[in-house]
């Protein structure tokens, strides 16, 4: 179909694109492969549907029903925007917080917050902490405060391991990017000895 001119991005009355589609859907249809393989053929992951929503917002929001966390970390390993809004103004990191009892959970916002700006607020002035339920807001930082997640972010100039290749693995939900993808530690982030929830290759990665 590729080489007969199919376009990988094609939408439908929706738009919603074959990409958005299988990575909303990767738990129920056990599709990963599926996902790496249109990611391989160039589908764009960060294109929008009618209502502005990318792969990451769905993927975000129904992380613990019909998505998984896999798939979360295979589209941002691929540069998934996690600061793009939708018409509402909704990033990724509020769905996943607006549905953290219900359709999503607590390790998709760990794995989203080093990344996002926690300061954004969408249409109606909520931020992402706003959003979470009350069991929730004593274990997340409140925007303006004095810890900042994309701010916590920190990269060595050079792997804390071998002392000679570029450190390229982010350790969430700490933030530290201290060693290079040899020398990658299994557990906890050797240097502030916090338990890794999730690994992001980040070689090409612009921390602002």
């Amino acid at each position: 179909m590729i080489n007969d001119g199919f376009d990988i991005n094609q939408k439908d009355k929706n738009g919603t694109t074959l990409l958005m589609y299988i990575a909303e859907n990767t738990s129920q249809l056990l599709c990963t492969d599926i996902l790496n393989l249109l990611i391989y053929l160039r589908a764009n992951v960060n294109i929008k549907d009618n209502k502005e929503k990318t792969a990451l917002m769905y993927v975000a929001e129904y992380n613990d029903y019909s998505s998984n966390i896999e798939t979360l970390n295979i589209l941002l390993n691929h540069d998934a925007n996690v600061n793009d809004v939708d018409n509402k103004g909704m990033n990724a990191l509020m769905y996943a917080s607006k549905n953290i009892k219900t359709f999503s959970n607590e390790t998709t916002v760990k794995m989203l917050l080093p990344l996002t700006d926690i300061n954004h607020r969408c249409d109606n002035n909520k931020s992402y902490w706003d959003y979470l339920p009350n069991k929730f807001k004593d274990k997340f930082p409140k925007p303006n405060t004095s810890v900042i997640y994309n701010n916590h972010i920190y990269r060595y100039d050079v792997c804390i391991y071998c002392m000679e290749n570029l450190p390229s693995v982010l350790f969430t939900p700490c933030g530290h990017i201290v060693v290079c993808y040899n020398c990658d530690p299994k557990d906890e982030c050797k240097l502030c000895k916090t338990k890794i929830i999730n690994k992001i290759i980040v070689e090409s990665y612009s921390i602002v």
